[in-house]
């Protein structure tokens, strides 16, 4: 198993003799064709664990990019893999009017999620020039001044923030006061010292990593499912085979 998705390669009880049988009636690209089939029937308990997994983000990214397929090869055998899809080649467009874009194959973050993040400083002072709109200002004095549109060389000091990803910041004014609005899982944040920006646990907040959550909670259900699929596949070839021998 990957960071990035499941390949179910599940043993039971009797499964080598079951195999052995179909070997015995079946060539390879017949076997790999019934294999498919039970693995496609096996495959839906962990694509739904792996929903209930999966946190909703405020995206929804993660949940849309959860996918499972069925691979065959020409030596018979055959593989289920559930996982997230391979990030950035579909079409996507922006989440919330900001960088970050929304689609079924955005789960760029679903390593993070599945293994955690180690701490992050931000050491570099931020020092990109911008341009402070007009403003009046209301002193403590009770006096009003005009302030002019002008070039701030400097911010003074470290910032930490997601202006942007999701949305840009807006300002709402409202009497002496303004007021922040941001998209939800936006942050900013401003210091005079380097910024620590902590670890994200592994599984985030439940702990769970999604992918191995799900693996592991299914197993049984798994190898119980392939074990019937496998056994009715085999009974229906018997049949099928004394239909053709008394003809």
């Amino acid at each position: 198993m990957s960071a990035g998705r499941i390949e179910i390669g599940i043993t039971f009880p009797g499964m080598q003799s079951l195999i052995a049988a179909m070997r015995d009636v079946l060539n390879a690209p017949q076997r790999g064709k019934f294999l498919a089939l039970a693995l496609r029937a096996a495959v839906k308990p962990v694509t739904a664990a792996l929903r209930r997994t999966t946190p909703l983000g405020p995206t929804g990214n993660l949940r849309a990019a959860i996918d499972s397929k069925i691979v065959t090869y020409m030596s018979g055998q055959a593989v289920a893999i559930v996982g997230y899809r391979a990030a950035g080649k579909g079409a996507s467009s922006s989440a919330a009017g900001g960088r970050v874009q929304k689609g079924k194959d955005r789960a760029f973050h679903q390593w993070w999620l599945e293994n955690g993040t180690k701490d992050r400083v931000v050491m570099k002072k931020a020092d990109t020039p911008f341009t402070r709109h007009a403003h009046t200002r209301r002193h403590r004095s009770g006096t009003v001044s005009e302030v002019a549109e002008h070039q701030v060389a400097r911010q003074g000091g470290y910032i930490a923030s997601s202006y942007n990803s999701l949305g840009p910041f807006a300002i709402t004014k409202g009497g002496d006061r303004s007021r922040v609005n941001s998209p939800p899982g936006t942050f900013f944040r401003k210091s005079s010292v380097p910024i620590t920006i902590p670890a994200f646990p592994r599984g985030g907040s439940t702990g769970q990593p999604p992918l191995r959550t799900a693996f592991e909670s299914t197993q049984a259900e798994v190898a119980e499912i392939m074990s019937r699929e496998l056994t009715i596949a085999l009974e229906q070839i018997w049949v099928r085979l004394e239909e053709l021998s008394r003809r």
